[in-house]
């Protein structure tokens, strides 16, 4: 069980990943979509639409966020299915 999706390990593993290249046009929809956040998203946000970062792929570093593995309740799930196969093999 995965994904092949291109940011899947980085999210997975956490690493360093680069964004898309901020065209003007990319920096235009930037804008206007920012225009519409609250003020904490505009606030922690502004940096990215600065005009120095146009024509830039941005570097930033992703934390580990695993999303493919064994949970707790998954591990619940597997014992109960196994212990109700031992008892029918009985």
């Amino acid at each position: 069980m995965g994904t092949d999706l291109d940011y899947a390990q980085v999210h997975q593993e956490g690493g360093t990943t680069k964004s898309r290249r901020l065209t003007p046009s990319l920096m235009g929809a930037l804008r206007k979509w920012l225009a519409k956040q609250d003020k904490k998203v505009r606030d922690r946000m502004r940096w990215v639409v600065r005009p120095d970062n146009e024509n830039r792929e941005l570097e930033m570093e992703v934390p580990k966020r695993p999303f493919i593995g064994i949970t707790e309740q998954t591990e619940d799930a597997i014992s109960d299915i196994l212990a109700s196969h031992v008892m029918e093999a009985d």
